[in-house]
């Protein structure tokens, strides 16, 4: 059985089409080195809500796009402490 490769943009075009599938994934909050700070899994995933970001010439904010998923489980992984408890430091 082959697994296909589909993007974020792919997937999430998928619900406004009615073609959405439940996919497995990850959502990592990088640092401002952009190494992983904080990881996150879910499982069985898909796209519920997003709402785009609000666009102003003259300002100077982020832009900003929110993804509300349903999922049917979601873990934290302490990539973090095993990395620290791989070089002996502790956190």
């Amino acid at each position: 059985m082959s697994r296909i490769s589909q993007s974020g943009w792919d997937w999430l075009s998928g619900f406004g089409d009615g073609t959405v599938k439940r996919m497995d994934g990850l959502v990592m909050l990088l640092d401002s080195h952009h190494l992983p700070h904080n990881v996150w899994a879910f499982k069985r995933a898909f796209p519920v809500k997003f709402v785009g970001p609000t666009m102003n010439a003259l300002g100077k904010e982020v832009a900003v796009e929110k993804l509300e998923l349903a999922h049917e489980g979601l873990w934290q992984l302490s990539i973090l402490k095993q990395g620290a408890r791989a070089l002996g430091v502790s956190l």
